[in-house]
């Protein structure tokens, strides 16, 4: 969760600043939603297999959660 806590400061300094924060994530590697309550939170399905979950290949996991991440986004924009 290396990169999620600069993402998390971030987003507390927006939203003291006014803006509004929702954080899509998918079940992989999910952040808990009651640790942020000013925050909004949507789950996309990520379809992943747990096969695929468990890959020790990051690049072939990130690239794999790309491809099967498209449609669900695309039903999140606004």
């Amino acid at each position: 969760m290396g990169h999620l806590n600069p993402m998390f400061q971030l987003a507390n300094i927006l939203q003291t600043k006014g803006f509004s924060i929702s954080i899509i994530h998918t079940q992989f590697n999910a952040p808990n939603p009651a640790n942020h309550p000013n925050f909004t939170f949507h789950l996309i399905a990520d379809g992943l297999l747990e096969s695929e979950a468990s890959m020790r290949d990051g690049i072939g996991l990130f690239m794999t959660l790309n491809n099967k991440c498209q449609v669900p986004l695309r039903g999140l924009r606004v």
